[in-house]
C-alpha cells in the first residue's frame, strides 16, 4: 500500500516579492558605502587644483609687474636730487609749458613744484605740483600778485650746474657740520638771485636740510660757489 501524499501548505517563492511589477520604475542602484567619500575626495582636488591655479596666476602678475615697472610711467618712484634727476625735472617743466621761465623751483627727492606766470592772467602766479607716484602736474594753485614775493619778476630757472649743485647738496652735512644721521629731509630751491640787479636773470640756488637738530641752509651761486650758509642747530 502505496504512502498518501503529505499536504504542505503553498509558499510563496522567495524572491518574488524583489521583482518589479509590471509598469512599475525600476529602482535605482544603491551606492556602496564608500561611494560618498570618492566624491568627497574629488571635490578636494578640484579645489585645491583651482587654488593653485589662483595662487600662480597672482604671483605670476606680481613678477610681470615688478619687471615693467620701469617701463610704465608711474609705476616708480623717481629720484630728483640727482644730475639725471634734476636734468629730468627741466624735460618735463618744458615739455608741460615750452620753456623754464618761473619765479621758482622746489626739488625734493621724489616731487618737484614750479611757479610760474598763470597762463590765465598775468598777474597772478600758478603753482605747478608733480609728483613721481603720480608721474603728472597737478592742477595749479594761484596767487594773486606774485610780485609781493618775487620783484625781480620770472627767470630762467635752468641757468645752473646740476652738477656742481648735487655735490654740494650730497656734502651739505659737511658743509654744515651736523651729524648726517641726523638728516631727516633735504630739498633745493631755485629763484632769482637777491643780490643782482633786477631784471638780470641771474639764478641762486638754495640747499636746505631739516634735521633733527634744527635747519640748516646753503646759498649757491649758479655754478655752485657758496655765497653763504646758516643754521640753527
Amino acid at each position: 500500500m502505496n504512502p498518501q501524499p503529505q499536504n504542505h501548505p503553498w509558499q510563496v517563492p522567495q524572491n518574488v516579492w524583489q521583482q518589479p511589477s509590471y509598469g512599475a520604475s525600476p529602482q535605482p542602484p544603491q551606492l556602496p558605502p564608500r561611494a560618498g567619500r570618492g566624491f568627497g575626495c574629488a571635490v578636494a582636488v578640484i579645489v585645491a587644483v583651482v587654488a593653485l591655479i589662483v595662487i600662480g596666476g597672482v604671483t605670476w602678475g606680481g613678477m610681470a609687474l615688478y619687471h615693467l615697472k620701469d617701463r610704465l610711467p608711474g609705476m616708480h618712484k623717481e629720484q630728483f636730487e640727482t644730475v639725471e634727476g634734476l636734468n629730468r625735472v627741466m624735460d618735463l617743466t618744458r615739455q608741460r609749458f615750452g620753456d623754464t621761465m618761473g619765479y621758482h623751483l622746489s626739488v625734493s627727492p621724489e616731487e618737484f613744484s614750479v611757479d610760474r606766470v598763470d597762463p590765465d592772467n598775468a598777474q597772478k602766479m600758478a603753482t605747478y605740483y608733480w609728483y613721481s607716484w603720480r608721474g603728472h602736474f597737478e592742477d595749479p594753485s594761484t596767487i594773486i600778485d606774485p610780485s609781493l614775493m618775487y620783484p625781480t619778476g620770472p627767470v630762467d630757472l635752468s641757468k645752473f650746474d646740476a652738477n656742481a649743485v648735487v655735490k654740494v647738496l650730497h656734502d651739505a652735512p659737511n658743509i654744515l657740520h651736523v651729524d648726517p644721521a641726523a638728516v631727516k629731509s633735504t630739498f633745493l630751491q631755485v629763484r632769482a638771485a637777491k643780490d643782482g640787479p633786477p631784471g638780470a636773470g641771474a639764478v641762486e640756488e638754495e640747499v636746505s636740510l631739516d634735521t633733527s637738530k634744527g635747519a640748516g641752509h646753503i646759498v649757491l651761486a649758479p655754478d655752485g660757489t657758496v655765497k653763504g650758509t646758516s643754521a640753527d642747530f
